[in-house]
């Protein structure tokens, strides 16, 4: 006679196995991360151009690059701009500079960092 089926081996009820798979399917490329996991990835990559400018800022032009394409309107999009412009004049991209540092005041007319961004590109606040 086969055994009888213990209460832990009984399979889930249709609505929890399928939420359950739903949980675990990978979603698709246009869905949003969750916003903690959203800001997690801006973080990594404004903290990572952050920390390679002085060195590469090509390099950290990259990635603030990388970060406007994934996160246009990001948490961290003035944190991201100040980092590219510091490595647009680095690597003496100036007019560029100075255009995306127009831009950023037209953006954030209100932010604390326009008075850095005013200063490294000699625009009048």
């Amino acid at each position: 006679a086969p055994a009888a089926a213990t209460p832990s081996a009984k399979p889930p009820p249709p609505s929890a196995s399928a939420s359950a798979a739903a949980s675990t399917a990978t979603p698709p490329a246009s869905a949003e991360a969750p916003a903690g996991d959203t800001l997690e990835a801006e973080l990594a990559l404004v903290t990572e151009a952050q920390r390679v400018l002085a060195a590469d800022p090509k390099r950290a032009l990259a990635l603030a690059d990388e970060h406007k394409r994934r996160f246009p309107d990001g948490t961290l999009a003035q944190e991201r701009e100040v980092v590219a412009i510091s490595a647009l004049l680095a690597l003496g991209r100036r007019d560029e500079a100075v255009s995306r540092g127009a831009m950023f005041a037209t953006t954030w007319p209100r932010s604390a960092h326009l008075v850095r961004i005013s200063a490294m590109t000699g625009a009048a606040e």
